[in-house]
């Protein structure tokens, strides 16, 4: 599968979890919840350290998800982000997004032979439609340069 067939597949998701969300509006993983739920997905936040953003239940890890996850996006650095990713796994999630600042070398060989979308490396919000803001001038960037889109 292509990269952005694996990006259509995601997309098209019922259910997108997003670990490692916070409730600082102004950080990362904040405007990627946001930017989904405003664009109508069913969206469940997971942080260890809140119960809730916006009024809506927050999930202090993957397993506590319901079974109608069928994504998760990842926005976790370092050894944490290989835990979540075998959690997300374990779980039966299909659909993975590594957000690119995990910083987890080669993580197609955790998902290797287990039948899982695994995106990483790119930012979600590049390929979220429609495209805003800067990331719409990031998107033409990588567009340009990219062999692979």
């Amino acid at each position: 599968m292509t990269k952005k067939e694996s990006v259509e597949q995601f997309l098209n998701s019922k259910c997108i979890a997003i670990i490692g969300v916070s409730s600082n509006l102004k950080t990362y993983s904040r405007m990627v919840y946001d930017a989904f739920c405003e664009r109508g997905y069913n969206v469940l936040a997971v942080n260890p350290k809140l119960t809730e953003i916006n009024g809506t239940k927050c999930y202090p890890n993957i397993s506590s998800l319901p079974d109608t996850v069928d994504a998760v996006i990842i926005i976790i650095k370092g050894e944490k982000a290989k835990d979540i990713l075998n959690d997300a796994i374990n779980k039966g999630v299909k659909n993975i997004w590594m957000h690119l600042g995990c910083n987890l070398k080669n993580p197609e060989t955790i998902t290797m032979g287990k039948n899982i979308s695994l995106i990483s490396g790119e930012c979600a919000l590049l390929w979220l439609q429609p495209v805003k803001g800067l990331h719409k001038f990031h998107r033409f960037l990588r567009d340009l340069f990219s062999k692979e889109n």
